[in-house]
């Protein structure tokens, strides 16, 4: 049996059922033994699954206009980007390429800091990074309070510990982690605490019964926790998901956990801990309503594809002269086709921007004209 199994069935037997969050937060995070701290690749062909960081620079293109969107409506003065839970660091290598060639007074004042909890990614970020100017980044376990900040966070939030929960005839259950015949097993029982039985209420949303869910509590700490060391700035969150209509629809009654291995995709989450990568898709429209709560007020929402095409890097891919081929922007073409093109990732990730400061958030081109889920 897996070491990290065994030593989740041996603090079951002492404690009893865990929640599931406290599964996760093991199977992922444990210092050792967890999936995201292990010395291991976990992103690209050679890894579990793909991002889009490692499949192309575009999103990273398109996030560093906006950026640079973000900077000119907060004054242009020195920025702080903030990046959670950075990957290899390909995303932010792209952001600072394309500042440093196409907004050098803005990349001059810039501070970068990113925000990681396993010391073997750090590792690979510094590997990634090591080209930038020496100084411009920094690691933290939480950025102290800045004036004008953007914040970053690419398929972070699918990732934080999550508690399953189903809506029965007698009201809503919670789905624990216990033993069965010696191995990991499911078991209900009661809401774990007051967070858990009244998220919907919070959140306003209420999935019917028989429908299983995930109630992402993190999410919203997270999002609080971020919101008190920015004074002014945005906070933008990259992930894949669905609003509330989506998720709580027959196609999805038994909730969206699921685990990725060696590029497959796994059903069971209670299967070799600490050895997959276990997510949920996130639901935005809880997500939309813990934002603005504790952030403030909504800047916008829509699909990756859209705000790729908007974000204003199309004039910049564009350049040149059209009537010879070029291999590199044939390839660029093909990479932004399949980031943006609906029934892929262009429609399953979503893009939601948060504003925090005084007035009206200043207008981001990737966001301009979309609207907040529902």
């Amino acid at each position: 049996m897996p070491e990290l199994e065994q030593l989740i069935l041996e603090i079951i037997r002492r404690q009893g059922p865990l929640t599931f969050a406290r599964y996760m937060e093991a199977a992922l995070y444990h210092p050792d033994l967890g999936y995201y701290m292990r010395d291991r690749e976990r992103f690209g062909i050679d890894g579990d699954f793909v991002t889009a960081p490692t499949l192309s620079p575009i999103l990273g293109r398109a996030l560093a206009e906006t950026v640079y969107d973000a900077w000119c409506g907060l004054g242009r003065g020195n920025l702080r980007l903030v990046e959670y839970g950075p990957g290899r660091g390909e995303m932010m290598r792209d952001i600072l390429a394309c500042l440093a060639a196409e907004y050098p007074e803005l990349y001059r004042g810039l501070e970068v800091v990113l925000v990681e909890v396993s010391p073997s990614l750090a590792a690979s970020q510094r590997r990634t990074l090591a080209h930038v100017t020496p100084g411009k980044v920094t690691w933290s376990g939480e950025p102290d309070c800045a004036r004008d900040t953007v914040v970053l966070a690419n398929e972070f939030v699918d990732a934080l510990p999550l508690h399953r929960v189903r809506m029965e005839p007698g009201g809503l259950v919670e789905l624990y982690v216990g033993e069965k015949e010696g191995r990991l097993a499911w078991v209900a029982g009661p809401p774990s605490s007051p967070e858990v039985a009244g998220f919907w209420a919070q959140t306003g949303l209420v999935p019917p019964e028989g429908q299983s869910a995930e109630v992402c509590t993190a999410a919203g700490e997270w999002l609080a926790q971020t919101a008190r060391w920015v004074d002014r700035g945005f906070l933008l969150v990259v992930d894949y998901g669905l609003e509330a209509a989506g998720l709580f629809s027959p196609a999805r009654a038994g909730g969206t956990v699921r685990c990725f291995a060696r590029h497959r995709l796994v059903e069971d989450p209670l299967l070799h801990p600490g050895r997959q990568d276990i997510t949920a898709h996130v639901n935005f429209s809880a997500l939309a309503r813990l934002g603005e709560r504790s952030f403030g007020p909504a800047a916008g929402y829509a699909t990756q594809g859209r705000f790729i095409l908007h974000s204003g890097i199309m004039e910049k891919l564009a350049r040149g002269d059209s009537f010879v081929f070029d291999p590199a922007r044939h390839r660029l073409a093909e990479e932004l086709k399949m980031l943006t093109l609906p029934g892929g990732m262009g429609e399953i990730f979503k893009v939601m921007a948060f504003y925090r400061g005084d007035g009206r958030a200043p207008v981001l081109r990737g966001m301009a004209g979309t609207r907040w889920p529902v």
